[in-house]
């Protein structure tokens, strides 16, 4: 077993020396106490180039470490764009209660998806076992679902107006929350799933002659693009598409940290209990997909798991050998 103390950490790269982000490989890390996991995982995370999911026991506990992480990399007043510390949250504050969604979790939820389709830098993801036990939709799906606007690019404004209604936007006068859109003469504004500020393209005739973000409560410009992606809610339960685990979208070589492996798979079996128990009762004439093609179960998540190296940094330590 790997065991690292506070002690050793005054050794020359104890940890990172020994450390092999291989599937399947498992770790513990023992002798850490608060704020201190955080440095220890920017320290590590500085080495390994690959993303990396952290699960946090519940939603506070993730977002005071995504806190401590994002502060440690400098990276609080990024654009999304920019920053390699996100959040996932969940995208629900009652499972099968339309009315109960939260749009800004759906939001971030989104962000990250795309970013990570995008292939970008290696991405540290921090989440909470209600998040990760809520299947997302399959990267083939994402990628057919996501409609790029380049500027200069010849595309009608009836056009794009019937790609937006097919997509599911809501016409407005004004954006203030993503799945908005306006029209006013020749410019559109749009608040797509895939970024924190709407976008207002501008046309010249038939060609786009200007994209820019903007701030919908100002509606002064922030920033100049060449291209945008117009992405729907993936997270609408009303698509019939096959959905996987978050932890799907990522290669095996990605590393898995758990507070506490035991208590996360007790949350996610308690969770899938209460999505299954929101299902039978409801009574909505609007036909809605079953629980097990929109949630994982614990043992879904285990199996998935176990093929990541795993970090095990809490005071319990579930995989005995490591």
């Amino acid at each position: 077993m790997l065991s690292i103390t506070l002690k050793d950490l005054y050794q020359p790269l104890p940890l990172c020396e020994g450390f092999r982000p291989e599937p399947g490989n498992r770790y513990h890390l023992t002798g850490l106490a608060g704020s201190f996991r955080s440095f220890l995982a920017a320290e590590l995370s500085e080495r390994i180039i690959t993303h990396q999911v952290f699960i946090l026991n519940d939603k506070e506990e993730a977002a005071y470490f995504f806190n401590d992480l994002e502060n440690l990399f400098g990276q609080e007043t990024l654009d999304f764009r920019e920053k390699t510390v996100l959040f996932f949250p969940t995208s629900y504050k009652k499972p099968y209660d339309t009315e109960a969604v939260d749009n800004a979790n759906v939001l971030s939820r989104s962000e990250v998806i795309t970013r990570l389709s995008s292939g970008e830098t290696p991405l540290l993801i921090v989440t909470y076992p209600e998040a990760l036990c809520e299947k997302v939709v399959t990267k083939s799906y994402l990628e057919q679902a996501i409609f790029k606007i380049n500027r200069d690019e010849k595309i009608s404004l009836d056009f794009l107006t019937d790609i937006l209604s097919e997509y599911g936007f809501e016409r407005s006068d004004f954006v203030i929350e993503a799945g908005q859109y306006s029209i006013r003469g020749g410019l559109v504004d749009v608040f797509s799933y895939a970024d924190d500020y709407p976008y207002r393209i501008e046309f010249d005739g038939d060609e786009v002659g200007s994209i820019r973000t903007f701030d919908p409560a100002t509606q002064l410009s922030k920033e100049t693009l060449k291209q945008v992606s117009i992405l729907p809610d993936i997270h609408d339960r009303s698509i019939n598409e096959t959905r996987q685990s978050f932890l799907d979208l990522f290669g095996t070589s990605c590393p898995v940290w758990l507070m506490d492996t035991a208590y996360m798979l007790d949350k996610t079996e308690k969770e899938f209990d209460k999505v299954q128990k929101a299902y039978l009762n409801l009574r909505s004439a609007i036909s809605h997909l079953p629980p097990e093609q929109l949630f994982c179960t614990s043992e879904e998540l285990l199996r998935i798991i176990q093929q990541h190296p795993v970090i095990e940094f809490g005071l319990h330590f579930y995989f005995k050998e490591a």
